[in-house]
């Protein structure tokens, strides 16, 4: 393992081109994070950099698979300080990040095996070749175990400890109605999602079929509006198939779409609740905005909560770079 003072004596210039195309989610913790990238020796992607620094959270956290190469632990770690970061904005007077000094400390959202919260902390890097202006020095990120505390640890640097970053106000949005039947615009989510569509029902040698596309969108149509009503008699069955996720500050359930087993899903349809226009107390339905593949699904439903092993698992998840949670922007 590389050592914070062996990984501090690389010289350490450009920590990471725009040219990546990040989105503002890792912009954010990009013009924030200084992450050595400086592996034995070698010089690594952002992406395998940032899962080595954080192996030591990962040996402190419960136990849970963070999938091939920590890829969601890397996606959670850096949403969950996007998130933070916005919640600060949004209430001052909160403290979600505590900035101090040469320091910065927030509230990881993970706990440990004996349900004790896990704190992060970074020191300023001052390094002269490096990336960043003199006014506005970037934190250190790197392999260093002391990099992330348990609170009764943390409560030794920084008191009262900083908040974990809350993503829903009323408790009763989390349990979905299955009574509801859930307003959806079919015909735009299948011409949005035709390829992935076509991919799963019809073989990927049909996707840039547009004739075949005009043949078989009401066929596809159909077959997810089935996996629907699947989908809604299990929840009415089992309350936890409804996942919740946060997705541009909005609490959202997630559904599985069930299209060629019944116990294997191969979409997740997001449900927004909608309150009665004018407002009637109690009325509301759902809206249905698009289809996700389950690694995006996972990746955003885990940052509100680790979903229990029901449909959506861990296990089941390959995540790509174009599965990273969508741009907030």
């Amino acid at each position: 393992m590389t050592t914070m003072n062996e990984a501090a004596s690389f010289v350490l210039n450009n920590n990471q081109p725009r040219s990546e195309n990040y989105n503002i989610v890792w912009g954010e913790f990009l013009d924030t994070f200084f992450i050595n990238r400086y592996i034995d020796g070698y010089y690594s992607d952002v992406r395998p950099a940032l899962a080595y620094a954080l192996e030591p959270l990962k040996e402190l956290a419960e136990k849970e698979n963070w999938g091939p190469n920590d890829t969601i632990l890397v996606s959670y770690f850096v949403h969950t300080f996007y998130e933070l970061r916005k919640a600060q904005r949004n209430n001052p007077d909160i403290r979600y990040i505590v900035e101090y000094e040469d320091w910065i400390y927030f509230n990881t959202g993970l706990i440990t095996e004996n349900m004790e919260r896990i704190y992060a902390t970074f020191q300023k890097n001052y390094k002269a070749a490096s990336r960043g202006t003199e006014g506005k020095p970037q934190y250190f990120l790197s392999y260093n175990p002391n990099n992330f505390m348990r609170e009764i640890h943390m409560s030794e640097y920084c008191y009262p400890l900083p908040d974990r970053c809350c993503y829903f106000d009323d408790y009763t949005q989390l349990i979905m109605d299955g009574t509801k039947e859930p307003i959806v615009h079919w015909t735009h989510i299948v011409d949005e999602n035709w390829e992935r569509i076509c991919e799963i029902l019809y073989g990927k040698d049909k996707c840039n079929d547009e004739e075949f596309k005009r043949r078989q969108q009401y066929d596809a149509q159909t077959r997810l509006e089935g996996a629907l009503k699947l989908a809604r008699n299990r929840v009415l069955t089992n309350y936890r198939t409804a996942v919740p996720q946060s997705y541009k500050g909005e609490l959202q359930l997630l559904l599985p779409l069930c299209l060629k087993k019944a116990s294997k899903p191969d979409f997740v349809l997001t449900l927004t609740r909608q309150d009665s226009k004018p407002p009637i107390p109690g009325v509301f339905t759902y809206t249905a905005r698009t289809i996700l593949t389950l690694s995006m699904a996972y990746q955003n439903a885990r940052l509100v909560a680790r979903p229990e092993k029901d449909w959506l698992i861990a296990e089941d998840v390959v995540p790509t770079m174009e599965d990273e949670i969508d741009d907030y922007e």
